[in-house]
């Protein structure tokens, strides 16, 4: 039993790690759009990547799906022994 509740706490653990990465790279897209919409250049696809990146946060919120979770599993620093692929 007590190995059952340590891979539950394990598992949170790994959920929690994902999800501040996520929360991560969220913010550092909705970053690099304001200071590129601030750019004249680069103004449209700027707003055009705030605009993405706050319509994707919405539908996360919304739905309970977040793409970058699927993305950062698979990433090589967050593989685990027990589970090479992800």
């Amino acid at each position: 039993m007590l190995e059952s509740v340590r891979g539950e706490s394990d598992a949170a653990e790994i959920r929690s790690h994902l999800s501040r990465q996520a929360l991560t790279a969220n913010g550092l897209l909705l970053l690099a759009g304001s200071v590129l919409a601030m750019l004249p250049a680069t103004s449209t696809w700027g707003r055009v990547l705030t605009i993405f990146m706050a319509v994707s946060l919405v539908f996360s919120g919304l739905s309970g799906f977040c793409g970058w979770l699927g993305i950062l599993r698979r990433m090589p620093w967050n593989r685990t022994e027990k589970n090479p692929d992800g």
